[in-house]
């Protein structure tokens, strides 16, 4: 009886079964897995809510991850589980990216103080006028800060916070300009400098004396870097310049200038009109189309990760060819770039929650 039970159910299912809808095949994992360790709202229980635009990125340490919003200032978590350390109060927040030196973190905020903080504790070490807002990343080297401002001056302090010199960028017609700066770059004794009138000034940075000046026809509002003979110069909407260090001559560009993410030996990828450029060497490897415009790519291993303002997702690419991996959805949109350090990735969103994933390469 059963053997003739299990001949029926074999004949069954060979003439019922559509094996088209049905697969013994395991489903195909994503290339690379996520995973949300934790979530922690950076604004305080009863504030004022409102959403995040281009805010600073997480700084993330050994043991603490810091974190400032535009809402009501900066606070520190610890990087395990997310716990609150410690809470920072600044009227209006601070949108500038936070850089830490020599044990203390140095920030501009926007009531118009440019701060020097304890990073274990949070404490204030002291507290500089600039009375302006302040946006950009501060440059530190040999005991020395400099710093631009949204009144468009550069400001060098000694660690201590005491005035070396001001250097006054030019001037507005419409009395202000777009949100945002770019973080000098340095080289020997000359300071270099983006304005967001397009112009870009190279300074002694000891006096703050002009050496050289070169306009160009858009804004520079990303970070300036040095790498080999090159000075490079995201140009917004235009290019990505690389001049010589010495007068400011063009050695070489190319297309893009937006959402620059570079390393060594010159793989580029950069946003601009829509597209994503991928260039090796100089040479253009791949392009894909995009709907919005993301911040700078992070870049772990041989993947892209993209977040966007205006979408709730993460979007992952192979760095070499850009196919497309997946998506991380997580709500609303990114408030900044996200930071990665070993496998794991941080990023606040436009609705005030940092956010930590694990990530893993598979």
């Amino acid at each position: 009886m059963k053997k003739l039970l299990f001949i029926v159910l074999v004949c069954f299912f060979h003439t019922a079964w559509n094996w088209k809808d049905f697969s013994l095949k395991i489903e195909p994992r994503p290339e690379l897995g996520i995973k949300t360790e934790w979530v922690v709202d950076t604004v305080k229980q009863g504030g004022l809510r409102l959403d995040l635009v281009n805010n600073s990125p997480p700084l993330v340490q050994a043991e603490l991850v810091v974190q400032g919003n535009a809402i009501d200032g900066i606070k520190a978590y610890n990087k395990k589980n997310g716990k609150l350390v410690w809470d920072f109060s600044i009227p209006s927040g601070v949108v500038s990216p936070l850089v830490l030196y020599k044990g203390n973190i140095y920030f501009g905020g926007a009531d118009g103080f440019f701060y020097s903080l304890q990073l274990k504790s949070g404490l204030l070490n002291w507290k500089y006028f600039s009375a302006s807002e302040n946006t950009s990343s501060a440059l530190i080297h040999e005991d020395k800060i400099y710093w631009l401002a949204s009144n468009q001056k550069l400001y060098a302090l000694d660690i201590k916070g005491s005035l070396l010199w001001i250097y006054s960028g030019p001037s507005s017609k419409e009395g202000f300009f777009l949100h945002g700066g770019a973080r000098p770059a340095l080289y020997k004794n000359t300071l270099y400098v983006g304005f967001q009138n397009g112009s870009l000034l190279a300074l002694n940075r000891k006096t703050g004396q002009l050496q050289w000046k070169r306009s160009f026809s858009q804004p520079i509002v990303e970070d300036l870097k040095i790498s080999g003979k090159c000075l490079l110069v995201p140009v917004f909407d235009s290019h990505l310049f690389c001049l010589n260090r010495g007068n400011g001559k063009t050695l070489w560009k190319l297309q893009g200038g937006s959402a620059v993410q570079h390393r060594e030996p010159f793989d580029i990828y950069q946003f601009h009109k829509g597209q994503l450029y991928a260039f090796k060497n100089r040479k253009l490897e791949w392009k894909k189309k995009f709907e919005s415009y993301p911040f700078p790519p992070s870049l772990f291993k041989n993947y892209l990760i993209y977040g966007f303002p205006s979408k709730g997702e993460l979007m992952i690419l192979q760095a070499k060819e850009g196919h497309y991996v997946e998506k991380h959805k997580f709500g609303k949109g990114l408030a900044g770039p996200a930071v990665i350090q070993g496998e794991d990735l941080y990023f606040l969103s436009v609705s005030s929650y940092l956010h930590k994933l694990k990530l893993k390469a598979k």
